[in-house]
């Protein structure tokens, strides 16, 4: 049920994303060093918020997998010295604010918010996994194709289908809203990268 329900949020919101042309740039191994350092700016910025909320949600068992670092990811763009003087913009603010802004004792609202980001980056380095090519950036594809990676994002939503079965009703339409949302905001934070 959870994912007949997820899935037609989540297909409409990636085929959107994958237009964009910072997905275009990465599928194509072309992106300018000056986007690459914006990306890391604000994707390193977002993850420390990201990895915060995640670990207030009290149904999320803790695991013996070793930790992600997603440090790893931005090392394969490559990024310049430079990235740690990129301004963090308002876009990615605005997305930092909503990943937050959820009633922190109720889980299944927090992993709304934060499955479209953790899913959305293994499905968009899954698309472009099998380039019939080297990839100048296989070892970002590489780091959101990893089983590690997979295994979390698989935790995230099996622990979502634990909480639905449990209380006994899918999600609501409210509910529904606050996961789409998060994937508007995907969708921002995609966009805002300097083509």
């Amino acid at each position: 049920m959870l994912k007949t329900q997820l899935q037609p949020i989540q297909e409409k919101w990636l085929a959107q994303i994958k237009r964009l042309p910072f997905l275009q740039g990465l599928r194509q191994g072309h992106l300018s060093q000056t986007t690459r350092d914006f990306y890391v700016a604000q994707d390193e910025y977002y993850i420390a918020h990201f990895m915060a909320v995640t670990e207030q949600i009290k149904a999320l068992p803790a695991t013996n997998d070793e930790p992600l670092d997603e440090g790893d990811a931005h090392l394969g763009l490559n990024p310049s010295p430079d990235w740690v003087n990129c301004a963090i913009t308002d876009e990615s603010k605005a997305y930092v604010y909503f990943l937050e802004s959820g009633p922190k004792s109720d889980d299944v609202t927090q992993l709304l918010r934060t499955i479209p980001c953790a899913e959305s980056y293994y499905l968009l380095a899954l698309s472009m996994q099998n380039q019939p090519h080297a990839h100048q950036y296989q070892a970002w594809i590489d780091y959101y194709t990893s089983p590690a990676y997979q295994n979390a994002v698989m935790h995230y939503l099996a622990t979502l289908q634990e909480l639905i079965e449990a209380r006994g009703y899918p999600l609501q339409a409210n509910e529904l809203a606050i996961y789409e949302k998060g994937y508007q905001f995907e969708f921002s934070f995609w966009e805002q990268c300097p083509d």
